[in-house]
């Protein structure tokens, strides 16, 4: 027997509508919603659950307007869902195909097609949708996870970093696609930070006169004895509670409290200040000790995991 299903059907054309509704009827436990534009689409998705949406590429609006069927998937994203679109097409156009799973569409069916291959199509997105909760229940098990990493002092080793970190977020988090962006960009400008202002000991103010001489003394310092032995020491650890990546350096440090705001507007133009800004504003929380050669950022995960009750621990750096 099916699992029942919630499916929300969007299209202007109410003939199409019935032969779906048809379609969709030989499933048992299938109940479908029914609209013809975008704001309508928008109400039911916010009155309840779906599981499906099944949206036309173009929608004919009342005052003879076309409207892009696949901006359901915006709106999707803005309300923080997670809801497949099957995205119908109707003239074959392979472009529009493209750009629909371009956008984040899970598949396409052509209309002419729908009669033979809906229903199989639904499946097939559900099964994967399945997967994705069985991912999310073993997700439930876990407790902690911690990884620490003592990385050379070379500026190169940051890419390779960030994508193992984005390996980590992506398949044992249930943190959106947006959320890891910004932690990736937050973690990105901290470890250069640590590497370039503590291990290097170069300052904002070169970068502000001149980019060449900046990155020239990068490449220098990397390789001249005082500095090249330096290390970062890295610690990421993650739970059903929240990401935390702490970042220590070598240098000599600095008077955290000091530093100017940022999102000042006599600082907000300057490029020296948009590291600390990005972190600010991605992530939950940034806190620096060791006299500045620590910094220790924190994401809280989304509230739909279930939270154990015992009081997590900040880290601190030792």
């Amino acid at each position: 027997m099916n699992e029942s299903i919630q499916v929300l059907v969007i299209d202007d054309d109410l003939s199409w509508q019935k032969v779906i509704l048809y379609m969709l009827a030989k499933r048992e436990q299938c109940e479908v919603s029914t609209v013809t534009n975008l704001q309508e689409a928008r109400e039911q998705l916010l009155s309840k659950p779906y599981d499906i949406v099944i949206a036309d590429l173009e929608l004919a609006t009342s005052d003879r307007l076309i409207e892009d069927g696949l901006d359901v998937i915006s709106i999707i994203e803005a309300e923080d869902l997670e809801i497949p679109v099957i995205a119908v097409t109707g003239k074959g156009d392979e472009t529009a195909v493209v750009e629909a799973l371009q956008r984040g569409a899970a598949t396409y069916i052509p209309k002419m097609n729908i009669r033979n291959h809906l229903l199989n199509t639904v499946d097939s997105v559900l099964q994967s949708m399945g997967k994705r909760k069985l991912k999310s229940k073993l997700l439930e098990s876990m407790t902690e996870l911690k990884l620490s990493y003592r990385i050379p002092n070379d500026i190169r080793l940051i890419s390779p970093f960030i994508e193992e970190l984005k390996g980590n977020l992506s398949s044992r988090t249930e943190f959106s696609g947006k959320t890891i962006s910004r932690i990736l960009i937050s973690a990105e400008e901290a470890l250069l930070n640590s590497i370039v202002h503590g291990n290097l000991e170069i300052g904002s103010d070169i970068r502000e006169t001149s980019m060449s001489q900046y990155q020239a003394l990068i490449e220098s310092r990397m390789q001249d004895p005082q500095f090249e032995d330096r290390k970062i020491n890295l610690e990421i650890s993650l739970n059903r509670i929240r990401f935390q990546l702490q970042i220590k350096d070598q240098g000599q440090g600095f008077e955290s409290e000091n530093v100017q705001d940022p999102r000042d507007e006599k600082y907000i133009s300057r490029a020296s200040g948009r590291g600390l800004l990005l972190m600010r504003t991605f992530m939950d929380s940034v806190e620096y000790s060791d006299n500045g050669r620590c910094v220790c950022m924190t994401k809280l995960m989304p509230p739909n995991l279930p939270r154990p009750e015992q009081k997590q621990e900040a880290v601190s750096c030792s």
